[in-house]
C-alpha cells in the first residue's frame, strides 16, 4: 500500500532536476504541485528511501509522511480529490495519476 509524502524544497535550488526525478523515477507513483517548491508524492518507498533519491539532485529539502485522514488547508477541489485517488497504471491512464496545477 502506498504512502503519501510532502517534499519541500528551498527556493533557488535545482527545481528542474527534482521535477525530472518526480516525473520519471519509478518510486514516485503520483504527485501534485499546487504550491511553489512543495510536492505531494505517493510512493511505496519510505521517507528515507525517497530522501536518498532526492539528495542527489538538491542540497536542501524536507520530506515527511502525510496522514491523509488529517490534512486541511485551502486548495482547489482537485487537489483534495488527489489524496483519495487510486494510483497505478489503470488509475488515470498513461499519466501515472499525476496531477499538477
Amino acid at each position: 500500500m502506498h504512502k503519501t509524502y510532502i517534499l519541500a524544497l528551498t527556493a533557488g535550488g535545482a527545481i528542474s532536476e527534482v521535477e525530472y526525478v518526480i516525473l520519471n523515477h519509478p518510486q514516485v507513483l503520483a504527485y501534485w504541485n499546487y504550491i511553489p517548491f512543495v510536492f505531494c508524492l505517493k510512493s511505496n518507498a519510505t521517507a528515507k528511501d525517497l530522501a536518498s533519491i532526492f539528495e542527489k539532485h538538491t542540497s536542501h529539502f524536507f520530506i515527511a509522511e502525510i496522514d491523509e485522514s488529517n490534512v486541511n488547508g485551502r486548495l482547489p477541489k482537485a487537489a483534495w480529490e488527489w489524496f483519495n485517488a487510486p494510483v497505478g497504471p489503470d488509475a488515470l491512464g498513461a499519466d501515472r495519476n499525476r496531477l499538477s496545477g
